[in-house]
């Protein structure tokens, strides 16, 4: 079914193109965290990521 299936020629670059996009973000973000102060990374990595927040049923964030 699908080799009947011919695709325009402007269609061929789709997926050079979102590889693309892909690729210059996956670029920009390594040249992020390359670049990034190390007192920021330490930071970052003590973030509390795993702790549950302490949820109060009253408004004005009294807890029983």
């Amino acid at each position: 079914m699908f080799k009947r299936l011919t695709p325009e020629q402007w269609q061929e670059i789709i997926p050079y193109l979102g590889f693309g996009i892909t690729f210059s973000i996956f670029l920009l973000v390594l040249w992020k965290a390359i670049g990034m102060r190390k007192s920021t990374a330490d930071r970052i990595a003590l973030l509390p990521f795993d702790q549950p927040k302490e949820i109060s049923n009253h408004e004005d964030g009294r807890k029983d």
